[in-house]
């Protein structure tokens, strides 16, 4: 009896634990998932393509409104058109409907009625070209409208008139040297910092500012105002003082503009997703004279210690998701043969970092083409090189996803495939599998002393020396940069051993032409056996051991690694 209710108790006791422990635990989760601010739920995407007539192109989309912006330029001035056409693109950038009025084609007296308008951008460095018609805006800001001067303006009477309504204490004839400038922190984003011009000169007026400006920008030594606004009774005025205009500049001025109120230089967009274009891309090698300036660092670097953290923390802090759309090239073409990413390190590494924060990867497009068939019509704007039909799209596709563009060899990607296959048919058949890490000795002084123009022909010669040397059957790939990987099969290691042997002397008697003559290339070698029983990564993993082996024995060597734990070194001095 007794040792029944024991048995029944032991059976309540366990289950009803388990059931405790199991709700406590589902509770546990809940709560710590709350605390972390960690959203869950389910969510359906229904995707709809919109039509094409619905599909607005840029300089479309304020056509048709009613213009908020007088821009009035005098043409006759110099560096007038500059500044014209990075203030209309900034316009367009900020989707300001804009009439434009040239003094140099139109009489003051013609100018539209300013009551039409939220703001008057004069875009000329001379105001007495506006002469009586100046005082006139003046009093239209008095009653709340908004001006802004986007050039630097010179000292004459009618600057000398307005002057203290905008902000001017006093001013002189001379200008002053801007060799950078630096935004106030909460001016535009990525202020506070100071930005250097490249080819600095005497662009800036020299002046004094009264206490209604408020300053927004000064020059990188402090000393000069460069942008600035000021209230006039119920309107507003921003001024100008950089005396540079261009691409490089452009933000500086889309955010002055925006202090007027009629538009913003960043507008928020109510998503969670967020689309990066032609991201993970090609990651260029070397310096950006900004960058390099700015951060003092490579843009491979920059992309990764600057760039991306800064994304990433956006996207924790608002829980964005990012969606990469990719590209494999910049190029600009579709009929020749494909071009492929050669930068495949930063290729993988980004492309991991989007999936890891939770985002998607698709394809943009090929040689920076879209992946669309003909009928698909983007007008004059983009110039782009159609594909002739679908087939074509996707045999290059195909191409790109297997082929190293510089060797016509096969890709790592597509290598790995091929080893898993003979992975299997080895494990069914019992034929010997073997493979080979093969590495340029001293490769990157090439790229570094003779360019890489130089460098790329050394990758082909060395792909085409180590192809006339092995079999039909054997497969060679580029594992990336100098880097290569030999698989061999149905041969034994002694014989395996010879081949690569011989590899090793071809390489060795190349020539590779430059311009100042010639260089020569030696050549390490790691062998493994794939051995019953072992995985290709660790068959791969001893080929790389053995090849570090013949890298620490001097170079230009093959070295075997052994199924125990010796290695077999042969070549020049070689040493077991």
């Amino acid at each position: 009896m007794i040792r029944s209710a024991w048995r029944i108790w032991k059976r309540f006791r366990w289950k009803n634990l388990v059931r405790v422990w199991a709700v406590f635990m589902a509770i546990a989760l809940v709560l710590l998932a709350q605390t972390l601010g960690i959203h869950y739920g389910a969510t359906k995407f229904t995707l709809k393509y919109m039509a094409r007539n619905e599909a607005i192109p840029a300089q479309n989309a304020i056509m048709g409104q009613k213009a908020t912006n007088l821009m009035i330029v005098d043409s006759s001035q110099d560096g007038v058109d500059d500044a014209e056409s990075m203030m209309k693109h900034v316009m367009l950038d900020m989707k300001v409907p804009t009439t434009t009025v040239d003094l140099a084609k139109t009489d003051p007296d013609d100018i539209p009625s300013l009551n039409r308008y939220r703001t008057v951008l004069i875009v000329m460095p001379e105001l007495d070209s506006l002469g009586d018609e100046l005082v006139s805006i003046m009093r239209w800001v008095e009653g709340g409208g908004n001006m802004m001067l986007a050039m630097t303006p010179e000292k004459t009477g009618y600057l000398d008139a307005i002057g203290p309504q905008i902000g001017i204490e006093s001013s002189a004839y001379d200008y002053v040297m801007t060799k950078g400038i630096k935004p106030a922190r909460d001016f535009m984003l990525g202020g506070g910092h100071t930005y250097m011009f490249s080819g600095p000169f005497k662009s800036s007026l020299s002046l004094n500012l009264n206490e209604k400006a408020t300053v927004e920008a000064v020059s990188a030594n402090g000393h000069t105002p460069l942008i600035w606004s000021a209230d006039v009774r119920s309107g507003r005025t921003v001024t100008c003082n950089i005396g540079i205009y261009g691409k490089v500049v452009r933000g500086f001025y889309a955010s002055a503009f925006s202090l007027l109120g009629s538009a913003t230089a960043y507008p928020v967009i109510n998503s969670a997703a967020f689309y990066l274009d032609d991201f993970p891309s090609p990651v260029p090698s070397g310096d950006a004279t900004y960058i390099k300036r700015d951060y003092g660092m490579s843009i491979a670097d920059f992309y990764s210690k600057v760039w991306w953290p800064d994304l990433t923390k956006l996207a924790e802090r608002y829980g964005i998701r990012f969606t990469g759309v990719m590209i494999e090239n910049y190029g600009d073409d579709t009929k020749d043969a494909p071009v492929r990413q050669k930068d495949e390190s930063h290729f993988s590494y980004f492309g991991g970092l989007l999936l890891k924060q939770n985002g998607e990867i698709g394809y943009h497009g090929y040689n920076h083409q879209p992946l669309v068939l003909p009928n698909t019509d983007y007008g004059d704007e983009y110039a782009y090189h159609q594909w002739p039909n679908r087939k074509a799209v996707v045999a290059s596709l195909r191409e790109l996803a297997t082929r190293d563009e510089l060797t016509g060899l096969l890709n790592r990607r597509a290598m790995l495939d091929l080893m898993a296959l003979e992975h299997r048919r080895s494990l069914r058949s019992g034929r010997p599998m073997l493979l080979a890490q093969l590495d340029i000795d001293h490769f990157k002084p090439i790229n570094d002393q003779h360019g890489h123009a130089t460098g790329d022909r050394a990758l082909q010669a060395f792909a085409g020396t180590v192809r006339a040397c092995v079999r039909d059957t054997d497969v060679l790939a580029r594992w990336g940069g100098e880097e290569f990987v030999l698989m061999l099969t149905d041969t034994s290691a002694d014989h395996a051993r010879e081949l690569l042997e011989r590899i090793r002397q071809a390489v060795q008697a190349l020539e590779i032409a430059h311009s100042a003559g010639s260089l020569q290339l030696t050549v390490s070698i790691g062998l493994a056996q794939h051995l019953p029983g072992d995985t290709v990564e660790h068959t791969l993993e001893r080929a790389d051991q053995a090849l570090y082996r013949a890298k620490a024995l001097g170079r230009n060597r093959v070295v075997v690694a052994p199924a125990a734990h010796r290695t077999v070194a042969v070549g020049s001095n070689a040493r077991a």
